[in-house]
């Protein structure tokens, strides 16, 4: 890769000349589909100020880099890849102004036609689009708007469940074998006791047993829970959160969520959630595939770890 940008450099080297008073250097044909896509990319960025926000980067040569708000990111070499890819998250486009785009560019030293421009309008257009998908993806990310189980069933859902995966909250969290057995008591209310392995004062590793109370704010909703929980032990934390039961089919996963703190636009800025599994060993293909997707529900996708099952605990 540093041989190819050399030569390219090199070559540049050779044939300087000035432009409206600007040294600008032109180079040879086979860097002319590199240099107009980054030149292109750093006019677009300046161009996107009524998008703030926006998270992408051109790595070298010349991919494209998308990191949406989940974090996960897709990198592209294609630009007609990646505006296909824009393209099924958005529902409208805002194009550039095109007077704007009429007028001669001239970036980083590179000067180029009409043709040229043309030849790379998809790159633009794909910049703009990005914006407006981060915003639009920032919006979806409003903790008030995740779906929950619908009709929820205590009942069903007691039992034993295995933490598979995990995406941590700040601060100090059970760290692997967490298990947690769930069961109803005869007025109807959901009680927990789970246990994990932690890390205390950065070396100490423990088995931490902790019990936990859920209570339903709002009985149209029983999949939106708030949970009490304390640390049988004088060294464990208590305290509260909400206990959000995403999804779950009962008998083979369930996926938990909770948001500690929350921005000032609806968003999670601290939050953590679980997958379980009835089976330690793991959840089958199909089942997989519906998780990762939940996951993506709650702007988690690419976060979560997977939790050791050994039976320390």
């Amino acid at each position: 890769m540093y041989q190819v940008r050399n030569e390219i450099l090199r070559k540049a080297r050779e044939s300087p000349l000035h432009f409206n008073g600007r040294r600008v250097l032109i180079f040879p044909d086979y860097t002319t589909a590199v240099a107009k896509k980054r030149a292109t990319f750093g006019r677009v960025k300046k161009e996107l100020h009524s998008c703030p926000g926006v998270k992408f980067g051109l790595l070298f040569p010349a991919t494209l880099q998308i990191t949406l708000p989940s974090g996960t990111s897709h990198k592209f070499e294609d630009p007609d890849a990646a505006l296909d890819f824009v393209e099924k998250n958005i529902k409208s486009v805002v194009a550039p102004d095109s007077d704007a785009w009429r007028n001669q560019v001239v970036y980083t030293g590179l000067v180029f036609s009409e043709q040229t421009r043309m030849a790379s309008s998809k790159l633009p257009l794909l910049l703009v689009l990005l914006a407006c998908v981060e915003r639009s993806l920032a919006a979806s990310c409003v903790v008030d708007s995740f779906t929950v189980k619908e009709d929820f069933d205590p009942k069903r859902y007691a039992g034993k469940w295995y933490a598979l995966q995990k995406k941590d909250p700040e601060g100090l969290f059970l760290q692997d074998n967490i298990s947690a057995e769930y069961t109803i008591d005869d007025d109807g209310s959901m009680t927990a006791s789970s246990k994990g392995r932690v890390t205390l004062f950065g070396f100490w590793v423990v088995c931490a047993d902790m019990a936990a109370q859920y209570t339903v704010p709002d009985p149209a909703s029983p999949g939106k829970m708030f949970m009490n929980y304390q640390g049988l032990a004088s060294y464990l934390s208590s305290g509260g959160d909400n206990y959000w039961v995403i999804d779950t089919d009962y008998e083979n996963y369930a996926i938990t969520y909770a948001c500690r703190t929350m921005k000032d636009d609806g968003s999670c800025d601290d939050g953590y959630a679980l997958v379980f599994s009835r089976n330690p060993r793991g959840l089958p293909p199909a089942i997989q595939r519906i998780v990762r997707q939940k996951q993506d529900d709650v702007c988690m996708a690419g976060q979560f770890q997977p939790v050791l099952q050994s039976g320390a605990c």
